[in-house]
């Protein structure tokens, strides 16, 4: 389909959320990441202090904390970044799902010839299709019943005049209740 949601944040409490997780997932891989880099240097100062003829140690500290500082702002542009990305990603999630619980609300007020169409790099596509045919069965079975009820109307309308008194108002209001239920 070639329509463009212009809105990014269709289901803001589900997206947030998504990437909400999904940063503070990344947010404690880089602070392990952090931790394992600190201790590296912490083993290698040990290492270095045992020998009296090694480097200077204060110099090897700032560059400690230079790496670290270096390290943490970038991994925090790279949360800002995957926080980003998980809005989009979650773009084509909640898309799809917004306009699929759209075309329930249309069948529930009783319009079952729309077809679900999704955008061609959203997610679920298989729902789009499943829907469909799940419509298309309603159509067939909603098709079949009015057609029962129309031979049902036919057929008693036909000997309705053959009945005895005290059952004719019995049987015209059957009909006329099928004839609502065919109208609906």
């Amino acid at each position: 389909m070639g329509y463009v949601r212009k809105i990014i944040l269709i289901n803001k409490p589900f997206q947030f959320r998504f990437s909400f997780y999904v940063s503070s997932w990344l947010l404690g891989v880089s602070c392990t990441y952090l931790l394992i880099i600190s201790s590296i240097f912490d083993y290698l100062f040990r290492y270095l202090a045992m020998d009296p003829m090694g480097p200077e140690l204060s110099h090897l500290e700032h560059v400690r904390q230079q790496l670290l500082w270096l390290l943490l702002g970038v991994q925090i542009i790279l949360i800002v970044l995957i926080f980003i990305i998980s809005i989009f990603m979650s773009h084509k999630i909640a898309g799809p799902l917004y306009r699929l619980r759209k075309y329930f609300q249309d069948a529930a007020a009783g319009n079952f010839d729309q077809k679900l169409t999704f955008r061609k790099k959203d997610y679920f596509q298989e729902l789009a299709s499943d829907y469909n045919a799940m419509m298309i069965g309603i159509r067939r079975k909603i098709g079949k019943d009015k057609r029962g009820i129309d031979i049902a109307i036919s057929r008693i309308e036909k000997i309705l005049d053959h009945i005895p008194p005290p059952i004719k108002p019995d049987l015209e209001g059957a009909l006329l209740a099928l004839k609502q239920i065919g109208k609906d």
